[in-house]
């Protein structure tokens, strides 16, 4: 009797040391597909940024949405503008290495406009569910108009005298200089 439960404890410790190291090897990969990332542009005035909390339980959601967004607006002032928010998400720390993240986009406008007196209480987080690395490789995901297809619309404006034939030459010009 003594022995079988000598036996099954020992069993017990082993499991735990390996369900341990299972556990801590799982939570120590995050995989390359969702690294921080530094400011993105997006398009001419707009950026993104996204930061990833690595803290797991221990981290918040306010620290996390406020180290972004004092990011985005030391940025800003950098360059002389306010960073005026567009769109946020936010993902809460899973499971097994499925940390949290916040996905902050905003323009650069001038100081003193209305756009500058935007902040985050005008704008709705949207919560995501999606793994962080699934969000990170479908976000850049853009989907290319061809610059024929994109003379075709033109001219179907041209005929339909939305624009004019001086306007329709212009944005031909533009377009396949730009190829």
């Amino acid at each position: 009797m003594l022995k079988s439960v000598a036996l099954k404890q020992s069993i017990l410790r082993r499991v735990a040391i390996v369900g341990s190291i299972a556990l801590l090897a799982a939570c120590a990969t995050v995989e390359d597909s969702t690294p921080d990332e530094e400011i993105m542009q997006v398009k001419d005035n707009v950026y993104e940024l996204l930061d990833v909390d690595r803290r797991g339980i221990f981290g918040s959601e306010s620290s996390l949405i406020a180290a972004v967004v004092n990011q985005a607006n030391d940025f800003a002032a950098s360059k002389g503008k306010v960073a005026s928010p567009l769109a946020a998400r936010i993902h809460r720390v899973g499971i097994l290495g499925d940390w949290g993240w916040f996905y902050y986009k905003f323009a650069l406008v001038n100081k003193g406009t209305p756009e500058s007196q935007r902040n985050m209480t005008d704008i709705t987080i949207e919560r995501d569910a999606r793994l962080a690395r699934d969000f990170f490789v479908n976000r850049h995901k853009v989907e290319t108009v061809s610059p024929y297809e994109e003379l075709l619309k033109l001219d179907e404006l041209r005929k339909r005298g939305v624009i004019t034939e001086a306007e329709f030459n212009a944005q031909k010009a533009k377009l396949l200089g730009a190829k």
